[in-house]
């Protein structure tokens, strides 16, 4: 006795479904044709029958499948070699400086960073709303930090916010500090 065929209904579709996925391939064939270049890549054609990866040519001679949606999201404009990618922090002070107002940022924002007790830990926030907002206004407002100077928060207890940072010597920084309050010891006979 021979064994009944077995039915794969993991890939069994009904002639419904078929229309609806043969018009949906149409769609991305026709987007296809509309968009022959996006960004550096030029689009030759599907590269599967199903059109969800397209053939790409890149303008260096690069050829690659790339997938359709990432396409038509804008997530691929050209091949790893060629993508350009914007640099904010062009100088060496700009990396600098950027460094130095991350570690503000850490020390507010995260309780697990070294000195958050004594920052964000106490109130003290961090009131840019980037680190790039941050470095845009110490370059435009109070400038490059000169030798030997290093930033300062005006008033001790007020936040990192525009109006309260300016450049200090490390004498003028010890002086700019909470005062303790000394507690008497208690000794024990």
């Amino acid at each position: 006795m021979a064994s009944p065929a077995r039915v794969n209904t993991r890939y069994f579709v009904t002639a419904k479904g078929k229309a609806y996925a043969k018009r949906y391939i149409q769609k991305r064939l026709l987007w296809i044709a509309e968009n022959p270049q996006l960004g550096k890549w030029n689009l030759v054609g599907p590269a599967n029958a199903h059109a969800l990866e397209v053939r790409c040519v890149c303008t260096c001679g690069k050829k690659r499948n790339v997938l359709l949606k990432d396409l038509k999201q804008g997530k691929s404009k050209a091949c790893g070699n060629c993508a350009v990618r914007p640099r904010f922090y062009t100088t060496q002070e700009d990396k600098k400086l950027a460094r130095a107002i991350n570690q503000w940022k850490v020390r507010c924002c995260f309780p697990g960073a070294t000195g958050f007790k004594y920052y964000g830990g106490r109130g003290i926030r961090f009131k840019f709303a980037s680190v790039k907002e941050a470095v845009a206004w110490v370059k435009n407002n109070i400038g490059y930090p000169p030798p030997g100077l290093s930033i300062d928060r005006i008033d001790n207890e007020r936040h990192y916010e525009p109006g309260n940072l300016r450049w200090a010597t490390r004498s003028e920084q010890s002086f700019n500090r909470r005062k303790w309050k000394c507690r008497p010891r208690v000794r024990h006979p």
